[in-house]
């Protein structure tokens, strides 16, 4: 008989174990966050992620609300590099970045918003990278043309 299994953290981690797919990217594992620090899956922060989309994002031309990663592919197939799309993602408190970069390469990655006070904004998946907003955080990207988009009125 086996005893209590013994964690290895002194928090319980989530989602981002090997064997999720989504907790990697490029073969890199994503950084492991405990859960309630503001950056996983708390009602606080769900509605802070739902109210900043649904205020800043919809003025945007290159914003799709419910596109799938199939349709934004769709969009961009035979798009010039440096075309993109912004979407919904499956991540919980998460944007989809979809690109079209070397001649037509279509590569997702994610933006994520955090909350917690150590920090507070949209950044890249890799995390160094921090904005008060998504538009700031687009002009970070050197393979984004911002340029080619206009605000709704």
């Amino acid at each position: 008989v086996r005893g209590p299994i013994q964690a290895r953290s002194p928090v319980p981690l989530t989602g981002n174990q090997p064997g999720n797919k989504s907790a990697y990217r490029h073969g890199k594992p994503r950084v492991d966050r405990p859960p309630g620090d503001g950056t996983h899956d708390d009602p606080a922060r769900r509605q802070k992620f739902a109210e900043l989309v649904a205020r800043h994002l919809p003025k945007y031309a290159w914003y799709e609300k419910g596109m799938s990663r199939a349709a934004a592919e769709a969009r961009l197939r035979g798009k010039p590099d440096k075309s993109f799309v912004v979407r919904d993602s499956s991540v919980p408190h998460c944007l989809s970045l979809s690109y079209v970069c070397n001649g037509g390469s279509i590569v997702h990655l994610v933006l994520e918003f955090w909350d917690c006070p150590e920090r507070r904004g949209w950044c890249r998946e890799d995390g160094k990278t921090i904005a008060a907003s998504v538009a700031t955080l687009l002009g970070t990207f050197d393979f984004v043309d911002l340029s080619a988009y206009t605000v709704r009125n």
